[in-house]
């Protein structure tokens, strides 16, 4: 009972310290809110390009190659026979003008009324779209079409999931970078937030030591309210991140979608997430911060 009565007592405390202290808790406030905004917009960037990339690599499965108008129906088959002898090929289809045209006209829509007229003189090129068994057979049935006599063009999404892979790649690690360091400047500010506290209540806590109380009972109201001021920013910066995304996701998604056919994640999906990353993120680095000073300061 004694313990429970004591573990009670510190969480009361800690949180009539945060009232009392709540215009220098308010620095860490910001600090952790800062950090946080700046990892969700980091962490829902990451998550983004990860569904492009993904949404990509569903088509990387397909290599489209283009032949000239002026090639003969036998070298049509030629080039079809020489493309089924490469290894990795799941199928293999022929598009003729028509083809391609009616293709083009469901991906249309209403607008397709603007291709009325193309049927007697169509500009579209025939093509062999082959569906390969894996990303990797890509790259060698490319080379391989690259030097066929009749080939005028390829369409392979390898390279742009290359980039993207590689953009990816940076964006991670620069935002690693920038939270490591905004986490650090965090905890700094918290630490001396602590600090100033200690300082002005040394006679208190001078008292509680003359009386006997336990370190624990000293520094446990100064985790709490550093955990609470962690909290309190964690909040913040969901409100922030969560609203401002909703904003966003509502005024730009079509436009994201039309760029690089891939729409961004909804809302309703991060949510949870972001909840989650940003209460440990705020309790880590709140209690980080107190703990980093009480040792400093009251030799705990």
């Amino acid at each position: 009972m004694k313990k429970l009565r004591v573990f009670f007592t510190i969480i009361k405390t800690g949180i009539a310290g945060v009232w009392k202290n709540k215009s220098m808790g308010f620095a860490s406030i910001i600090s952790i809110a800062a950090v946080s905004i700046i990892l969700g917009i980091v962490l829902i960037a990451a998550l983004t390009m990860n569904l492009t990339l993904t949404e990509i690599q569903t088509r990387v499965d397909e290599v489209e190659i283009y032949v000239r108008d002026d090639v003969p129906d036998d070298r049509i088959q030629e080039i079809q026979a020489q493309l089924q002898t490469q290894p990795g090929i799941q199928s293999l289809q022929f598009k003729t003008k028509e083809d391609a045209l009616e293709e083009m006209r469901k991906v249309w829509g209403e607008d397709a009324y603007i291709l009325e007229g193309l049927e007697q003189d169509n500009p579209l090129e025939r093509s062999f779209l082959v569906s390969v068994e894996k990303i990797e057979d890509s790259h060698g049935i490319v080379e391989f079409a690259r030097g066929l006599d009749g080939v005028t063009n390829i369409i392979y999404f390898q390279d742009a999931v290359d980039r993207l892979v590689s953009i990816t790649d940076y964006v991670r690690l620069g935002g690693l970078v920038v939270i490591l360091i905004l986490i650090v400047i965090s905890i700094l500010v918290i630490s001396n937030t602590v600090k100033l506290t200690v300082l002005a209540r040394k006679k208190e806590i001078e008292v509680m030591k003359y009386v006997g109380a336990s370190n624990g009972m000293i520094s446990g109201p100064f985790i709490i309210e550093g955990m609470i001021f962690g909290l309190m920013g964690a909040a913040l910066a969901f409100l922030v991140t969560y609203f401002s995304y909703i904003y966003i996701y509502n005024r730009f998604n079509d436009q994201v979608y039309a760029m690089i056919s891939s729409y961004l994640i909804e809302p309703i999906r991060l949510r949870e997430d972001l909840i989650i990353i940003f209460s440990t993120l705020g309790i880590v680095i709140g209690t980080v911060g107190s703990v980093f000073s009480l040792k400093r300061y009251l030799r705990v």
